[in-house]
């Protein structure tokens, strides 16, 4: 049979949306938490729409050093190689309009994103569950502390999420329609370069959506789908061919060979000696030695997936996934949600534990809570049935959760929104240095140092610079750098991540 048409705008999900925007007034107006981070990549994103308004197209001053070699000695930037353009090229008139301080708001940006996600979660949920499940998986996104946390510093992630609820609700139907989806999801590409997997899921699942047709049909519905996604990744795609010679090429990839004993941490995306076109040899050459990290990390991605919306939620999102693979109309969808929530189960195991990387696909393990809630309480007496008592309880188990995380991060704000004021102090001396424009500055926080200062940054930590200038990497390092870099051309950090440390610390 067709799936039924998604209902109407209802009192679900208007209730929905109005929940969810009083929710991030609370959060921004309120409680003022949407302060930025000196690490949040917003201002990465800020810095390559100041190179598009200035003519210079997707490039960035802020220099990851296996691009030192690709700097343009003109403009002293790299070309956009981690981070997609969509978000900078949103971001560029907003900047000319209103001035630099816009990105000290991007929350409300990431705020606005997260609040339209519920719509097309609410029209798929309701679609294939119910109306309440609607709603119910609706308000498990939005206060998720994955959610406030991406709000507060992911723009990208948030951003990931609406675009690929929004293209998952134009494939999940009786009739696909695979061009608009296709076209969405390559708006996710140009955000998200996990989109490139989810795209081949999302094809599938619009293939395997069409009813009564050949398979001749269904690959022709997947096809337009993929069409859709070159449409926009075309331009992205010659850009990085004509910088690296790789057109998928992703610099966040060295965190593959990252997180060991040999290569803490990300150390590998500041590594000098390795430049784009030695990456592939250098991979192929640490292969044998990555499965302990990988045996290690896999068994916590999972625990990961199992903890989300919340770690009060997961299992009843392992229910409803259960439930939705066990009935014949959602099984589909089921399988396609399950196959787009282990692409962030993959990046974790193979590449980095960056907790965010799994908000793209948080409204499908929303909707997983909402109907593993209803099937639940359908055991219990006819009284537990309705609604209000189920999702009552999706409440309950929500609110242990969601007060700490919004007064641990108006706590967070209250420090960064310090911190901030003491950096924009200080960083002015650097941007009156002489012949300031064209010294890169070596700093941890390198992304709000170019955008405050408007010099070229080099991502690098105290340590590593020690070591480069002072140390075992003195001899290997690049002849075109700095020979003596002064006071004025570092800026570091007792621990780049922690605000409370960097109050009063010296730099």
């Amino acid at each position: 049979m067709p799936d039924p048409p998604a209902p109407r705008p209802s009192r679900w999900l208007i209730g929905a949306l109005i929940f969810a925007a009083l929710y991030w007034m609370f959060d921004l107006a309120v409680l003022r938490s949407g302060v930025p981070h000196p690490l949040d990549d917003t201002w990465d994103d800020g810095l390559v729409a100041r190179a598009l308004l200035a003519g210079d197209g997707l490039r960035s001053r802020m220099i990851y050093p296996p691009l030192w070699g690709l700097r343009d000695p003109a403009t002293q930037t790299v070309p956009l190689l981690v981070h997609g353009p969509l978000l900078p090229l949103l971001l560029a008139l907003p900047i000319r309009v209103l001035g630099a301080s816009v990105l000290d708001h991007t929350a409300w940006l990431a705020a606005a994103c997260a609040l339209l996600t519920v719509l097309p979660l609410y029209r798929v949920t309701a679609r294939h569950v119910g109306p309440a499940a609607g709603a119910a998986a609706a308000g498990l996104f939005t206060v998720s502390p994955l959610t406030l946390a991406a709000v507060h510093h992911g723009c990208s992630v948030v951003l990931g999420a609406l675009l690929l609820t929004w293209s998952l609700d134009l494939v999940a139907r009786d009739r696909p329609r695979a061009g608009p989806a296709g076209i969405v999801a390559g708006l996710g590409y140009l955000v998200r370069p996990e989109f490139l997997f989810a795209s081949v899921i999302l094809a599938a699942l619009a293939a395997a959506s069409v009813t009564g047709s050949s398979w001749a049909g269904r690959l022709r519905t997947a096809a337009v789908f993929l069409v859709g996604v070159a449409i926009c990744g075309a331009g992205w795609w010659w850009h990085h061919w004509r910088g690296v010679g790789s057109p998928v090429f992703n610099l966040t990839t060295y965190t593959m060979i990252g997180f060991t004993e040999g290569r803490p941490g990300a150390s590998p995306m500041r590594d000098f000696a390795l430049t784009p076109d030695q990456w592939p040899s250098v991979l192929r050459a640490a292969m044998p030695q990555l499965a302990g990290k990988w045996q290690h990390a896999y068994p916590r991605a999972i625990g990961r997936l199992l903890g989300a919306p919340s770690w009060s939620t997961g299992w009843v999102g392992a229910v409803g996934l259960v439930v939705a693979l066990a009935r014949r109309a959602t099984r589909r969808l089921a399988l396609a949600a399950a196959g787009l929530t282990l692409i962030p189960v993959a990046m974790w195991t193979l590449a980095t534990r960056e907790p965010l990387y799994l908000v793209p696909v948080l409204p499908l393990l929303a909707v997983a809570a909402a109907m593993g809630a209803e099937w639940s309480f359908r055991w219990l007496p006819s009284w537990a049935h309705r609604p209000r008592a189920w999702i009552g309880a999706l409440v309950l188990l929500m609110l242990p959760v969601t007060a700490p995380a919004l007064r641990e991060a108006s706590s967070e704000a209250r420090l960064l929104e310090r911190w901030l004021a003491s950096e924009r102090a200080g960083l002015p001396r650097l941007e009156r240095a002489p012949g300031a424009a064209r010294r890169p500055v070596f700093s941890d926080t390198p992304d709000f140092v170019a955008w405050e200062t408007g010099r070229p940054a080099i991502w690098i930590t105290r340590e590593e610079f020690d070591a480069l200038y002072r140390g075992a990497a003195a001899a290997s390092r690049p002849p075109d750098l700095p020979a003596a870099p002064g006071p004025d051309d570092v800026w570091f950090h007792a621990d780049a991540r922690d605000p409370a440390k960097n109050l009063g610390v010296a730099r």
